[in-house]
């Protein structure tokens, strides 16, 4: 049975904007402050000497070409000056799954998983999840990432508090392994001894994120947050950043160090770019369900105790999570609220996922399509007669308003 790893890069995808954690009812000592403290500024040193060194090469190679272009492009820019400021409308060139789902009351939401690592082709949506987005006053995720947060005390929640270090928990060959990985992901540092064997993995995730040529701001929780803020939708959260990284930074030391094991493969960056490639390109489809196949599961060599710690980690990621989220739905649809449910799309697939415990509850799911979005353009039927209403001019359904692009 493989470890679903897509999983864990979600949550790496938008660890930068945690909150406080849950749980952490201790107070640190000042000397205990104080040396965190300076161990998080050396790790936040270490990362932004490496990005930024990274940004320089890359500026220093593109430095020549684009002063070379700045004439051109300037010369272009003049000519198209005397021409319409106006744009024409982005279509979309993916296809997402979104679902309707109706209760036994006839009450219905809408449902879509997201992906937090994309690029630009994930900021226009399709016009049937327009339609759909259109007839919701809400917005319902798994947690706003858009609120500020004490980063601070959200890293030091996975960091030992007993003195000991990560050299006190790990197979001493397991460990120069895993610092093998971070160094050949151009980011480790000496201070991440401090840190919980979670924490290793996400920086190991993070580092795959990076080089995977996706990114966070592209992320679909992420814009569709921005959007919702800007057209004063209601924000509703399912979970909370608290319940995440809680979840994480307690999660049993057993299951982290089976995840620890995968950070020591010498392929282990490798494998999560494939992965998380993979995983947007079948979310770009519609359908991510052979990402979350265990193609491992009749090895007949896994051990297992590995195996049922792996369950329990896929469990505590998902099943669990699912039951939650489904409970949520059915209680929206309960209240009458028109809701647009975005979560991750790894929630809604397989016998435990959000589909099946709605359909099990009584709820009719419908997969969304192209036909969906017939009427995304025509204004609403009024008391004008048809003629006037046929010279009204069509105003064009606007994309993704709000949602900031990369330069």
């Amino acid at each position: 049975m493989k470890i679903k790893r897509i999983l864990v890069s979600a949550v790496a995808a938008a660890f930068a904007s945690v909150s406080l954690f849950a749980g952490c009812t201790q107070e640190p000592t000042a000397k205990e402050t104080s040396e965190k403290t300076s161990a998080v500024s050396r790790v936040s040193d270490v990362s932004d000497t490496s990005s930024d060194s990274s940004e320089k090469d890359e500026s220093s190679e593109t430095q020549s070409s684009s002063e070379s272009s700045y004439e051109e492009e300037s010369n272009t820019s003049t000519e198209n000056s005397d021409e319409s400021s106006e744009e024409e409308p982005k279509v979309s060139n993916i296809t997402p799954a979104v679902w309707e789902v109706t209760d036994q009351n006839g009450n219905n939401i809408y449902m879509m998983g997201s992906i937090h690592l994309a690029d630009e082709n994930a900021s226009v949506l399709p016009d049937y999840f327009e339609t759909a987005y259109a007839k919701c006053d809400a917005l319902a995720v798994e947690c706003d990432i858009t609120q500020s947060s004490d980063a601070l005390t959200s890293l030091m929640a996975y960091m030992y508090n007993d003195g000991t270090s990560i050299k006190d928990h790990v197979p001493e060959e397991t460990y120069k392994k895993s610092v093998d990985t971070l160094k050949k992901g151009g980011m480790y540092s000496p201070t991440f001894d401090m840190m919980k064997p979670i924490m290793w993995v996400e920086i190991g995730e993070i580092l795959a994120a990076r080089k995977s040529g996706l990114s966070s701001e592209y992320g679909v929780d992420l814009n569709l947050l921005n959007r919702a803020k800007s057209e004063n939708k209601e924000i509703l959260e399912i979970e909370s950043l608290d319940f995440q990284n809680h979840l994480l930074s307690n999660m049993d030391e057993d299951i982290q160090l089976i995840l620890f094991e995968e950070l020591a493969d010498e392929n282990y960056i490798e494998d999560g770019i494939e992965q998380i490639k993979s995983l947007y390109d079948n979310w770009k489809k519609g359908d991510i369900s052979e990402d979350l196949t265990d193609e491992e599961s009749e090895d007949s060599d896994t051990d297992p105790e590995k195996e049922e710690l792996i369950k329990r980690y896929n469990a505590l990621m998902l099943d669990d999570r699912n039951v939650g989220m489904a409970e949520a739905a059915e209680e929206y649809m309960l209240d009458g609220k028109k809701v647009m449910v975005v979560v991750g799309a790894a929630h809604f697939y397989g016998e435990n996922g959000i589909l099946s415990l709605l359909e099990k509850d009584g709820c009719t799911v419908r997969k969304l399509t192209a036909e969906d979005a017939q009427n995304v353009s025509k204004p609403e039927e009024s008391a004008e007669s048809s003629e006037e209403v046929s010279k009204t001019p069509s105003i064009p359904l606007e994309t993704d308003p709000g949602i900031a692009r990369a330069a």
